[in-house]
């Protein structure tokens, strides 16, 4: 499947990846990890687009700058895409 990001460009293979994991309601839990600057933030927030209808997330981020820089992203998709 082809994905589009909320800036409108394609996903990369690897993103598209975890879009299909995040799908798919049988897949269980998933971790995204990397260094820093290479994304996750734009994954996690585009992920939530694709995510079965009334699935469930949590959160976990490093320290609490991290936790308010990725409640603000994902109150960002809520605002665009709306409330599941």
């Amino acid at each position: 499947m082809t994905y589009t990001l909320l800036s409108g460009h394609d996903a990369s293979p690897f993103q598209a990846a975890v879009f299909d994991a995040v799908a798919d309601p049988m897949s269980g839990s998933k971790i995204v990890k990397s260094v820093a600057g290479s994304g996750k933030t734009t994954v996690i927030k585009n992920s939530l687009r694709y995510m079965p209808a009334g699935a469930s997330v949590q959160g976990l981020a490093f320290n609490t700058a991290a936790a308010k820089n990725l409640k603000a992203a994902l109150d960002e998709v809520v605002a665009v895409a709306g409330p599941a």
